[in-house]
């Protein structure tokens, strides 16, 4: 029984994860100034034109400068870093330092390889989970030659 709970609760879990899917940064193809008008839009990602990424909570548009809340800051590749970025630190960026932009958009193929993994395993567990289970008999008696 403590088995089928298990089981139960650890299908529960991985469909909580499936639910929310997969996702992945996609550059957008149009001005930053655009993109955080959209009001669905709650986080970027902006990559510096320096080589430097910084995803930027709550971002806005004022003048020339882009602006946000720093939650992950990471230098360009081989930069000494003259300057670091705080998570939770306020931060504008001047529009003509970004090279691009991205958003977290759903990633279907990552979700159904997450998904076809997923249902493999479980499939592979419940199979070793049965086959172990006839070998002993199921636990109710042994089969032998020697009852009646």
């Amino acid at each position: 029984m403590k088995l089928r709970i298990r089981s139960l609760t650890c299908v529960a879990l991985l469909a909580a994860q499936l639910v929310t899917g997969c996702t992945s940064w996609q550059v957008m193809d149009v001005s930053p100034r655009a993109l955080v008008d959209d009001p669905h839009i709650k986080r970027i990602r902006v990559l510096e034109k320096g080589g430097a990424t910084i995803i930027l909570d709550a971002p806005a548009v004022s003048g020339d400068s882009l602006m946000g809340k720093v939650t992950l800051w990471t230098p360009a590749k081989g930069a000494t870093v003259g300057v670091a970025y705080i998570a939770g630190t306020n931060l504008s960026i001047s529009l003509a330092a970004v090279d691009n932009v991205a958003v977290r958009k759903p990633n279907s193929t990552a979700t159904i390889g997450l998904a076809v993994g997923i249902i493999g395993v479980i499939v592979a567990i419940s199979a070793a989970a049965t086959s172990s289970a006839l070998s002993r008999g199921f636990g109710c008696f042994t089969c032998d030659n020697s009852w009646p």
